[in-house]
């Protein structure tokens, strides 16, 4: 619903301010304005609807303070006022300003008139908001309880009361095992206890029992705050779903959705709940409560109470000091690791001698000999070098294909032999050898002749082409001949197709007694031992002529078939199509005139096809106000002429206590009508519904 304070309004209470004079709110004004958007802004530019939407005009019925900022003006309507409908209200002060309005959905007010109508009483409460209304107004009255919202009100502090919650206890928090999800024997159970979600405290003081529809399946917890009767309590339901989240149902309730536990199988439950191990009082809970605190310090704190109770008190500098229940200073541990470092730096140094280092004292000579020769002196001071010289093998310098090496590796000879013998190669051909047995082919190809499996085979460069044809795998006198059975050929056989076991090929027909049909070129296709089929073309034809038959039984044909297509599809007439005897022609959309129509709507038509009989039927609304009339086109026009037509109000007619209301159509044409009404009573916005007949 839209409300708001008027520019002129605005502008009176900036007037009345300056002039420190009153602000008399005296009338409420009621209209029923056409196609009103109750939930669009209110124009705040706009006055008063026209007098014709203007239903009544009424005195304020009580008026009070809510604070100094708000006050509210009240309406009260009995039953002996009556009967109309409003959809807009709006305030006036006694200079006929507008100061407010509200745009509302269409409400009733119904005069009570026995015993044909039980009449209502309504009560309207207009609250209006501005800086020092209850001073400008003057208005000194407390607002009743009946013109407070306390729905609001009490809304109000249930979201407050959850957001401190919310704001102790996070999103959710549970109490220890409280609403656990728990496998006891075959069932699975929800623990006893509390927990908060967004401030909703839950309190589970029974054992429920959850059966799940399925394994694996996720289990949440669905809490909202929803009214019952005249409270409003905490609604949770335990819900299975593989994911949730938070939503609004179509009462408006907001919905949290937390995760309780997943069930991997039907033996094991993983919790997924966000637990605090609370059992008893918050406030003693957070005082026990185990863990690291940042910037606390403890007073009373002992050796034992951290678990130190085994260190000595006493302390000592002395790092000859033997004893277990003494602890050493740092200067102490000082003094020692001096000396330590003292002794560790002679070492390095070399000033102290360490163990076998000692042989290393007097320098020692490093030589070789034998295949090399080199010396060096080492006294572990530094890294040596020793210049290693070879000494000579034997054999001449040079490039040998064919070495001799000794036991050491070295070379001991060397020779270039020029032949496969000379290499001591036996396993391959000499050049004699491969000229008797390779036959000789110019080019830079590798040819291989070889034979395998019991034919004679070729491979060019590793791959092979294929066998050679000889009187062991080729009859020349079985091969089939290009031109055979037209196969390849320009001149098909003519000759005896009606004889089932033909080869498949193609096939021509002249003039003849065949029960297939003449001057056709056609292809056979066998299927088996005494079964095929057949597909000829007819020539010498404007429009192509397709023709087919197959074997009904073993060597016998079925029917020739003609098959049909675009050019050779015969349409049926008109008066064949209105008769319904013709049952080898085909029925355009043309002829059908659009075969039966149907438009399903508010003003809609059902149109039979002509070869039906061509009837139309039409129907409709239009809105009318008293006295009124209106031109309708019919959805469909009617091809020859209206046949009947009639209209009817869409209304109540037990309210109309005096009069007698009637509606009439009159002046139909093939593409419409005029309906009217009337009531001598002044109603607006009635509904009259249409009814025409034609073909």
């Amino acid at each position: 619903m839209g409300a708001s304070i008027t520019l002129a309004g605005e502008s009176l209470i900036a007037q009345k301010l300056g002039a420190q004079q009153p602000l008399i709110v005296s009338r409420f004004v009621l209209a029923n304005v056409p196609s009103l958007d109750p939930n669009a802004p209110v124009d705040r530019t706009a006055g008063k609807p026209v007098a014709g939407q203007i239903v009544g005009t009424f005195d304020v019925t009580q008026k009070g303070y809510v604070n100094p900022n708000q006050v509210v003006y009240s309406l009260m309507m009995g039953s002996d006022v009556g009967d109309f409908d409003w959809n807009w209200i709006g305030l006036e002060t006694a200079e006929n300003v507008l100061l407010a309005v509200a745009y509302v959905p269409v409400q009733q007010k119904r005069r009570n008139i026995p015993p044909l109508q039980l009449g209502n009483n309504v009560t309207r409460n207009f609250l209006v908001v501005f800086d020092g209304a209850q001073e400008l107004t003057g208005i000194t009255i407390d607002a009743s309880t009946w013109q407070h919202d306390f729905t609001v009100r009490l809304k109000g502090i249930d979201e407050r009361e959850c957001l401190s919650n919310r704001d102790v206890y996070g999103r959710a928090c549970f109490f220890g095992s409280s609403l656990q999800l728990v496998k006891v024997g075959t069932e699975y159970q929800l623990n006893t206890g509390t927990a908060y979600v967004e401030g909703i405290r839950l309190e589970c003081t029974e054992v429920v029992t959850v059966t799940p529809p399925k394994v694996p399946i996720s289990v949440w917890l669905d809490v909202s705050l929803q009214r019952q009767m005249n409270d409003v309590q905490a609604i949770w339901t335990v819900v299975f779903s593989s994911g949730m989240s938070d939503y609004t149902d179509s009462a408006g309730e907001r919905h949290y959705c937390i995760h309780l536990a997943d069930l991997f199988d039907s033996s094991s439950v993983h919790d997924r709940r966000p637990v605090e191990p609370i059992d008893g009082p918050l406030v003693t809970w957070f005082a026990a409560r185990t863990g690291d605190y940042q910037g606390l310090r403890a007073r009373s704190t002992t050796k034992e109470d951290v678990g130190l109770g085994n260190v000595p008190n006493a302390l000592s500098d002395d790092q000859e000091t033997n004893s277990s229940f003494i602890l050493a200073t740092t200067k102490a541990i000082k003094t020692a690791t001096t000396l330590l470092w003292t002794a560790l730096a002679n070492i390095v140094s070399g000033a102290t001698v360490v163990g076998q280092a000692e042989k290393l004292a007097v320098a020692r000579r490093l030589s070789l000999s034998g295949a090399a020769s080199g010396q060096a002196s080492f006294d572990g001071s530094a890294d040596v070098n020793i210049s290693m010289t070879l000494a000579n093998s034997g054999i001449a310098p040079g490039t040998y294909t064919k070495p001799t090496f000794n036991a050491k590796g070295l070379a001991i000879s060397g020779e270039n032999p020029t032949t496969l013998a000379g290499y001591s190669i036996t396993d391959a051909w000499s050049k004699g050898e491969m000229e008797t047995r390779y036959v000789g082919v110019p080019g830079p190809n590798v040819i291989q002749v070889r034979w395998e499996a019991g034919n004679l085979s070729a491979k060019v460069d590793g791959a092979g082409v294929g066998k050679f044809w000889t009187t062991s795998n080729f009859d020349p006198s079985t091969k089939l001949n290009k031109g055979d059975y037209g196969l390849g050929g320009t001149t098909p056989s003519g000759l005896g197709i009606d004889t089932v076991g033909l080869p498949g090929g193609f096939y021509i027909k002249g003039d003849g007694e065949t029960s297939f049909a003449n001057y056709t070129s056609l292809i056979n296709i066998p299927y088996a031992d005494g079964f095929a089929a057949q597909l000829g073309f007819g020539q010498a034809n404007d429009e192509p002529q397709v023709l087919v038959r197959a074997c009904k039984s073993y060597g016998v044909w079925g029917k020739t078939r003609k098959l049909w297509h675009t050019g050779n599809l015969e349409a049926a007439q008109q008066f064949e199509v209105d008769a319904g005897q013709n049952d080898s022609s085909f029925v355009t959309p043309k002829k059908m005139r659009s075969g039966f129509y149907f438009l399903p709507a508010v003003n809609g038509v059902i149109a039979l096809p002509t070869w039906l009989g061509g009837i139309i039927v039409q129907w409709g609304k239009v809105t009318l106000n008293d006295g009124n009339s209106a031109i309708i086109n019919f959805p469909l026009a009617f091809p020859t002429g209206v046949l009947a037509s009639w209209s009817s109000i869409n209304v109540n007619i037990a309210s109309f206590a005096t009069t007698c209301p009637c509606s009439a159509t009159s002046d139909a044409t093939l593409a419409g009508m005029t309906v009217s009404y009337n009531d001598n009573n002044g109603a607006l916005g009635v509904v009259v519904g249409w009814f025409a007949i034609g073909r």
